[in-house]
């Protein structure tokens, strides 16, 4: 009886062409696995959309942002090695992933400062990968921006100074694009420690501003300016008008009579067995006679000891940190080292100590 059941069904199938769909299937399904897994290239990059974002018409000191779609379309898993930007203005929001997967993409979010930008600005990002088969892919992210002036650069960095040194002046380009800017332009720093003045150009050594209205913006840091963080910003106005024309950021630090060098030590990967050493030097600024007092590192499985101390010249110490990773831990540490001294301006010093506890023997050497 189930023979001819059977039967029946298989005359069925013939009569249906139900047969031939399903060799159809399984023909189709065969080649998809075959492309998936051999004829798909191994490392395939690339933008879901447009490499290139367009904010259209935008404000001068807007911040334009914009996220891209980056999808592996290989074989096997991409590693990012890293994302350089043509700018400072333009940056890419931390917390991207670092390795794609076959099949997977990955959010790339991107700011773009328009700040001192005029006209149709545009900037680049380059992703670079582990890959030396892949090239680099170059975004881009562009707007057209409307202000009444434009400045270079487009802050005022005055980077880590010494208060007890000279400092030259930074000096900012500035160049009027409408007629509303003409008048007396008046510079009113928010932070007290910094002062500018404006003045006109020197048209043999600035002969790419080639506006009528350009000027030129002197800015200078006081002597006695405390130690710590430089911020605010510079605004720029019409003394007739009133009119607002710009504020311009300030950047910088300042640091005191005696500091470490560097800021932030990393002593590298620390496995069980191996001991990892790494030094700071307590540098002073010309004139100051500060000495260390103590030392203070409140960890269980790192060191710091004093190495030498002089009572005269640029370098006041040079402090050992060591360690070795213990059985318990693993990954990642940050420690806070904190360094007394006899600079009545800057009494503690402090210094990040960084590195990545490892459970085998084996470290790479930093």
């Amino acid at each position: 009886m189930w023979l001819s059941k059977a039967m029946n069904l298989w005359a069925w199938c013939r009569q249906k062409k139900v047969l031939a769909l399903c060799w159809a299937l399984l023909c189709t399904m065969v080649v998809f696995l075959v492309y998936v897994n051999y004829l798909r290239p191994p490392y395939k990059i690339g933008v879901d959309e447009s490499n290139l974002y367009d904010a259209g018409r935008v404000k001068q000191g807007d911040v334009v942002k914009h996220v891209f779609e980056i999808r592996n379309s290989g074989r096997k898993p991409v590693s990012l090695a890293g994302v350089v930007s043509s700018c400072s203005c333009t940056a890419v929001v931390q917390g991207a992933e670092k390795v794609i997967l076959p099949g997977k993409g990955m959010s790339l979010p991107v700011t773009f400062n328009t700040r001192g930008k005029y006209g149709l600005a545009r900037e680049r990002i380059t992703l670079r990968f582990d890959t030396p088969e892949l090239q680099p892919i170059v975004l881009g992210i562009q707007a057209m921006v409307a202000g009444p002036v434009q400045w270079s650069p487009w802050r005022v960095n005055f980077g880590i100074c010494d208060r007890r040194g000279s400092l030259r002046p930074r000096v900012v380009l500035i160049r009027a694009n409408d007629e509303d800017s003409a008048g007396t332009w008046v510079a009113e720093p928010t932070n007290t420690n910094v002062s500018a003045k404006v003045v006109p150009i020197d048209r043999q050594s600035y002969p790419e501003v080639g506006s009528v209205l350009g000027k030129m913006m002197e800015v200078s840091l006081a002597k006695d300016a405390p130690v710590g963080i430089l911020d605010g910003e510079i605004v720029l106005k019409v003394r007739e008008t009133g009119r607002q024309l710009c504020a311009i950021p300030i950047q910088g630090r300042v640091q005191g009579d005696i500091y470490p060098v560097p800021r932030r030590l990393f002593v590298g990967e620390m496995p069980v067995s191996q001991t990892r050493t790494a030094i700071v030097e307590i540098r002073r600024a010309t004139g100051c006679n500060a000495q260390v007092q103590s030392i203070h590192l409140a960890s269980s499985s790192l060191g710091a000891r004093l190495l030498e101390t002089c009572d005269k010249g640029p370098i006041a110490a040079r402090i050992e940190v060591s360690g070795k990773g213990t059985a318990g831990n693993c990954g990642a540490f940050v420690e806070k080292m904190e360094i007394e001294t006899t600079d009545p301006s800057q009494k503690r010093l402090s210094v990040e100590v960084v590195g990545i506890y490892v459970p085998s023997t084996t470290a790479l050497d930093y």
